[in-house]
């Protein structure tokens, strides 16, 4: 009894060993390609978070350089209409303006003021008015005041 019951045993284990060891090498074959499509997943994942992150950050630093972009540009703006104000001020009417000079060193455009100082009076004038409206000219120029939505060229 000793002898055939220890040829079966052994013979019982050594099946048992193989069916255990078929059975881990076919878990072994399942488990491993999902575990790392499951570790993979999860470095995607993590990855997309930071990039999430990453991308809030940027969202956030775009609209502070839009507000500031803005900001500029109404300001930018304003010199701009401050400036054309200036223009419209500086190109007053010739007579107007003649009459201006020759009050201030005739005190009366009425007098008898020779027509040489009147004519040189009037040539001052528009000198005058002519380097106003090339400083402007030079102002806008410099410091690249546009509008959004442009202006038209000066001159």
């Amino acid at each position: 009894m000793t002898s055939i019951g220890k040829p079966y045993t052994t013979r019982r284990t050594e099946m048992n060993s193989e069916h255990i060891s078929k059975s881990l090498k076919a878990l072994e074959e399942t488990m491993n390609p999902n575990r790392l499509v499951r570790g993979s997943l999860a470095s995607c994942q993590s990855r997309v978070e930071e990039l999430q992150a990453d991308l809030a950050k940027l969202r956030m630093e775009n609209e502070k350089k839009r507000d500031r972009l803005r900001t500029l540009r109404e300001t930018l703006a304003s010199r701009r209409r401050t400036i054309s104000a200036a223009k419209l001020q500086a190109a007053p009417s010739p007579s107007t303006s003649l009459q201006a000079i020759a009050s201030y060193f005739f005190f009366s455009p009425s007098s008898n003021a020779p027509p040489r100082d009147i004519e040189s009076l009037s040539n001052l004038s528009a000198t005058i008015a002519r380097a106003r409206s090339g400083l402007v000219q030079e102002l806008v120029e410099v410091f690249n005041i546009v509008e959004v939505g442009g202006r038209p060229p000066i001159g």
